[in-house]
């Protein structure tokens, strides 16, 4: 273990190249069960190098560690958190579970990230598989907006009826007090209607 953690601190890009590489080549020959790793490991001036790691490993030997590259992107400030949300975008049919747990949580800005940077992107028959989790974002409200991210795939994949999504919007438009909110739902329900 202390080979590997020598290894990991190697990540960081203050690293000299000849040794950053040397330790991105023998990390890469970890087991798939010890990829977790290089989730985030360290502190953060290691993320960015980790993430490129994991990206030249890929799908499928990172399965094992969807649901941890999956929490990566709470933040997308966090170092590597873009390349990994890209990852986890091309992964697709086997993130699906994770993705319907994480939707399920109280983590506003986290299913703001995954909508936005995954499921939106995502084709039709993939989304809809998550659309019971979509539908409940879309019914309620937090401050981080995801009910309106939520609501948009709604609307881009008709995953609900017009009559249905006009119901939610004008519901939202009763209860809203921000101009850019209502200006938003203002503008689905032309979408719509």
């Amino acid at each position: 273990m202390n080979d590997v953690n020598q290894l990991l601190s190697y990540l960081r890009r203050d690293t000299p190249h000849d040794q950053h590489q040397f330790a991105k080549e023998q990390l890469k020959q970890l087991q798939d069960l010890e990829l977790k790793l290089l989730v985030q490991p360290l502190d953060k001036m290691h993320w960015e190098s980790a993430a490129d790691l994991l990206i030249e490993i890929g799908y499928p030997r990172v399965k094992f560690i969807l649901s941890g590259l999956l929490e990566w992107i709470m933040d997308m400030n966090w170092p590597g958190a873009i390349k990994i949300s890209e990852l986890l975008f091309s992964i697709k049919e086997p993130l699906i579970p994770f993705i319907r747990e994480a939707l399920k949580t109280n983590d506003a800005i986290w299913q703001y990230w995954i909508i936005e940077c995954i499921l939106k992107n995502w084709s039709e028959d993939l989304v809809r598989q998550l659309d019971e989790e979509l539908i409940h974002l879309a019914s309620g409200f937090d401050y981080e907006q995801t009910h309106l991210s939520a609501l948009k795939l709604l609307v881009q994949f008709e995953i609900l009826n017009p009559e249905e999504i006009l119901t939610l919007i004008k519901v939202k438009l009763q209860n809203t007090r921000n101009i850019d909110i209502f200006a938003e739902l203002s503008e689905l329900e032309m979408i719509v209607g």
